[in-house]
């Protein structure tokens, strides 16, 4: 039964980015998972574009840049690559790194320069700071939708979290926090062990109880921020802070990035090559290979530990019955040549032999002396280079390899058979392209297209369930009644 009702000003002002990212996350197995996602996320969407409505209305100048945001974003990456190209061919002044001292002690008569290496700085200055208000821009548009979203997200979870109170079970402190003590527990015992054997390294210690341990505390209080009631204020500014920085990727990427320019305008230019690495989110091919490597996690985690293992083995057998063998460079000699001295500690082998096994691919006769024919340890010597080489070079980093490229592949098929699924597949009832035409249902009845486009566009619904949410429940038709039923009842029959 077809429906007219009248579209909600706010509709327009979905951003093709969230349509986008819906369509490339979505459940496509079926129509019916299809539609219960669209229900699901329809609040989000909903007010997304109350938002941008609300604002439009205010400034037609943040509408313009919020609808142009990639292209906007595209050309200050241009701007970035133009930094850095100015900075790869321009000549050091060897005096300073940093673009605004040498501007400083130029004009201070500190140093003397070159007029092209002045201008080189000075056009150095002018990128640095046309990305860095570029990446301000972007921060500040984003931030005014996006900071108002998390704040009713984190409000809806909390309220969720009242009314189901009394049929939620406590977690004990053990459930809750034994994670957090397993961690820091395994990181004393590592640093208890290396202050036994070493010298004393503050740093060290200081950087493992940081990257090991603050952000799996972090992540457990956010976790239970709803779990203790009520839910103080402090609480939920920490859920929200917390949820804009991990769940928000684009703005909190863009804050790093807008950081790097400070950094590279102020302390080294270094910071600015950072810059560059803003075209993974830019190019879908690069998100991929990135993705290839990073979905495939536990796996690759697993291979290292076999990796790590197989090197701490070998270095504890060597040292044993090849000690002459394990030779590492010290420094050189009045001549020039390299001054070889044995490994005076397992870590120390440990590392060397880790390194070399990396970089040359499991040909560890790069870091051990050559086995000379004859010795009495000559077969074993050539059975402990050749083992190590096959189950490493071969094996091992071929299993590696093996791994990132299959996932790459399945990641590229996956997003094959979506775009082959969304192109002729109707997202509302299911209906196939093919079979849709073998119907035959007349030349006065629309094709696949049409239909997708006027009869069953997906986009349509979440308007009609926009258009409902704002209508007065006492107003409803029958039609409409009905719907709202089912949206409340989260059923789709």
């Amino acid at each position: 039964e077809r429906t007219c009702f009248p579209l909600p000003l706010e509709v327009k002002y979905l951003p093709i980015s969230t349509k986008t990212a819906f369509l490339n996350e979505v459940f496509i197995s079926s129509a019916e998972k299809r539609m219960s996602s669209l229900f699901k996320k329809s609040d989000f969407f909903i007010s997304e574009m109350d938002l941008i409505y609300s604002k439009a209305k205010q400034s037609d100048i943040f509408l313009r840049i919020h609808s142009s945001l990639p292209s906007f974003k595209l050309a200050n990456y241009g701007l970035v690559v133009a930094l850095n190209i100015n900075i790869l061919l321009s000549k050091s002044s060897g005096t300073s790194s940093s673009p605004s001292d040498v501007i400083m002690k130029s004009f201070g008569g500190n140093i003397r320069l070159e007029f092209l290496q002045l201008l080189s700085v000075i056009v150095t200055s002018f990128l640095g700071a046309c990305v860095t208000l570029g990446y301000g821009l972007i921060i500040f548009v984003r931030s005014v939708t996006e900071i108002p979203l998390v704040i009713q997200i984190v409000d809806e979870e909390i309220k969720i979290a009242i009314e189901e109170k009394s049929n939620k079970i406590q977690k004990t402190f053990l459930e809750t926090w034994g994670s957090n003590l397993f961690a820091i527990t395994s990181t004393v015992t590592l640093i208890s062990l290396h202050y036994i054997n070493f010298e004393f390294a503050p740093g060290l210690y200081l950087f493992l109880l940081f990257t090991l341990n603050i952000p799996l505390f972090l992540k457990t209080l956010r976790s239970n921020v709803t779990e203790v009631h009520p839910v103080s204020t402090m609480k939920r500014k920490y859920a929200i802070i917390y949820d804009l920085i991990y769940h928000r990727s684009f703005l909190r990427n863009h804050v790093i990035l807008a950081a790097f320019c400070f950094l590279g305008y102020f302390v080294n230019v270094e910071f600015f090559t950072l810059e560059l690495l803003d075209v993974v989110p830019i190019s879908p091919i690069v998100t991929d290979i990135i993705k290839s490597v990073t979905s495939p996690g536990k796996a690759l985690g697993l291979v290292f530990y076999l990796f790590c293992i197989t090197v701490l083995i070998y270095v504890s057998f060597g040292m044993t019955h090849f000690p002459e063998a394990f030779m590492i460079p010290v420094g050189e000699d009045a001549d020039g040549d390299v001054i070889l001295e044995e490994c005076n500690s397992v870590l120390q082998c440990f590392l060397m032999l880790f390194s070399i096994a990396l970089s040359e691919s499991g040909k560890i006769k790069v870091l051990l002396t050559t086995a000379v024919a004859g010795n009495h340890t000559f077969p074993m010597r050539v059975i402990y280079d050749s083992v190590f080489f096959v189950w490493v070079g071969i094996i091992l980093l071929n299993v590696i390899t093996g791994l990132i490229v299959d996932t790459f592949s399945e990641i590229r098929e996956e997003k094959k058979a979506r775009n082959d699924s969304l192109a002729n597949d109707c997202f509302v009832c299911g209906f196939m392209r093919n079979h849709y035409e073998d119907v035959a249902v007349g030349t006065e009845a629309p094709n696949f297209d049409r239909h997708v486009a006027e009869e069953h566009n997906l986009w349509t619904y979440l308007y009609y369930v926009a258009y409902l949410k704002k209508k007065d429940p006492c107003l409803d038709t029958g039609i409409e009644s009905y719907v709202r039923s089912q949206l409340d009842s989260e059923l789709l029959e």
